[in-house]
């Protein structure tokens, strides 16, 4: 594209925002307009990028009628706090089209340095049906089967011919993104705490998953320090998408699709829990 055809690119996607006045529809609406907003930035400003990580980091959340009227009785609110998310994203695209290079020089590619090779998932042997779960997760979210180390699993794990510790130690490097499935068993597991050692150590990006009824409270060692997430919650996995797209630089999953896989796979998973 040319400079004249990204900006223009851009403008569109600001143009777009103003439709966001429904807070009703909201929700849909803008989760496909900022996945539509990341491939544009993707093809504007290369992949990775400086300007599209600062899109992705942006936060946004849902207006919530019901708990705004419940701390503040004010029924406008929901609308200010849409009107208010979509002015920021306008003003970040905005001054993101400042930085769009001449055509004369080269958009910032990818450096394969940086590229991550790996997801590895370090779980318990008795979660190994929590750790499948995750693996065909992972996949739904356009994650390529070479590119998840799973020991518990047919073909993620060790190859033959392999050596157990260099295997481990390449599936954890620095190009590696760490999800540890952190349950009961795992906390009580010594080789899973070591592993759990080697992640803070040698990952570059490190996910801990609680499987409850542990809490993080309860977890002890590097993790204090980290924040984590429950398995079962759902909009934390669709933001790992987010971020493992645009580490691997996948095409993002249309998102009926993905909503509709991550659906069952988390049904699945919550009939895998113990009952509490």
């Amino acid at each position: 594209m040319t400079r004249s055809q990204k900006l223009n690119s851009l403008n569109k996607l600001v143009e777009e925002l103003s439709a966001f006045n429904h807070p009703e529809t909201y929700h849909r609406e803008f989760w496909e307009w900022r996945q539509k907003a990341m491939r544009r930035l993707s093809l504007i400003f290369g992949n990775p990028s400086l300007q599209l990580n600062h899109f992705i980091s942006t936060k946004y959340v849902k207006p919530s009628l019901s708990m705004y009227n419940a701390y503040y009785g004010d029924p406008d609110l929901e609308k200010k706090q849409l009107k208010e998310i979509t002015e920021r994203f306008a003003n970040l695209l905005s001054s993101l089209a400042e930085e769009i290079p001449d055509e004369s020089e080269p958009t910032s590619g990818p450096n394969p340095k940086e590229v991550v090779k790996n997801v590895f998932i370090s779980h318990s042997s008795k979660d190994h049906l929590l750790a499948k779960e995750v693996t065909i997760l992972l996949e739904a979210m356009g994650v390529p089967s070479s590119q998840i180390f799973n020991s518990s699993m047919a073909g993620y794990g060790v190859k033959p011919g392999e050596k157990w510790p260099e295997s481990l130690h390449s599936a954890m490097s620095s190009d590696g993104v760490v999800i540890s499935l952190i349950s009961s068993d795992y906390n009580k597991s010594a080789v899973c705490l070591c592993e759990m050692g080697a992640a803070w150590i040698l990952a570059k990006t490190y996910y801990p998953i609680v499987i409850p009824p542990l809490t993080f409270r309860k977890i002890k060692g590097v993790l204090p320090t980290i924040h984590g997430i429950e398995i079962t919650n759902s909009l934390w996995w669709s933001e790992l998408k987010e971020r493992l797209e645009q580490i691997f630089s996948l095409t993002p999953i249309p998102v009926a699709i993905w909503e509709g896989k991550k659906k069952d796979i988390l049904e699945r998973i919550e009939k895998l829990l113990p009952e509490k």
